[in-house]
């Protein structure tokens, strides 16, 4: 099986290396030449959850920091949307973590419901894509669309604000849809900040009748870790 292995590892870099003589790229995390991602980079992009205290709960994948950043921001505004795929594990660990969550509050899965949270109609022109749900889509879900952005809501640039701010940028951004009622949702974002984004979706959907239980990101802001006065709270344990 190790031999398989290495056979697969071997064929699977020479593969790369075909493809980077027909399609030239650089690394996202570190621009070395003939990689989408270089083995260093793929190696530092691993998981690292944080539990974020509040309401919801935020599972962060990692922290938004060097090679993760790098990578993020190639994924989001770099037009390479194939990275997805080297960003996975750590959105998967965030998923996993936050329907841990979702489920120690009780309730069936016939309720809970993976909403993604919506990019604006100019981010999805200028993008072609919605990175949230081509995330989900590398790990093997589908979110379904509770919430919709409402145009001509959000003010200025989210990432040069502060706390304040970004909350008044984003109020009334979203409107849920009649399909929220009665649902048990676990919000679902890349990268989050403040968490004002979170907690307007949050309202939105509980005031169309859904239950907002818990959030997976992708990553955190180191403005979003816990300070060194305070315990994250921790995941419930794994059954079975």
């Amino acid at each position: 099986m190790a031999s398989v292995r290495r056979g697969d590892a071997r064929l699977l870099e020479a593969l790369r290396d075909a493809v980077a003589l027909v399609l030239p790229v650089e690394c996202a995390g570190c621009g070395h030449p003939d990689r989408e991602v270089c083995a260093d980079c793929r190696a530092a992009l691993r998981p690292d959850p944080i539990v974020l205290p509040g309401e919801p709960p935020v599972i962060a994948g990692a922290r938004y920091e060097r090679e993760l950043r790098a990578v993020v921001l190639a994924f989001k505004d770099g037009d390479r949307p194939g990275l997805a795929r080297a960003l996975a594990p750590i959105f998967a660990t965030a998923l996993e973590g936050a329907l841990r969550v979702a489920r120690a509050g009780g309730g069936g899965d016939e309720t809970l419901v993976l909403c993604p949270i919506p990019a604006s109609a100019r981010a999805r022109r200028r993008r072609g894509f919605r990175p949230v749900e081509r995330l989900a889509q590398a790990v093997g879900v589908r979110g379904v669309r509770l919430l919709e952005a409402v145009p001509h809501v959000r003010r200025g640039a989210q990432k040069s604000v502060g706390a304040t701010e970004r909350a008044e940028n984003v109020r009334g951004a979203f409107r849920a849809t009649r399909r929220a009622r009665g649902c048990r949702v676990v919000l679902i974002d890349d990268v989050v900040t403040t968490g004002a984004t979170l907690r307007e979706a949050t309202r939105e959907l509980e005031l169309a009748g859904a239950t907002v239980v818990a959030a997976a990101v992708l990553a955190a802001t180191p403005r979003r870790m816990p300070n060194r006065k305070e315990t994250p709270t921790e995941l419930p344990p794994t059954h079975g």
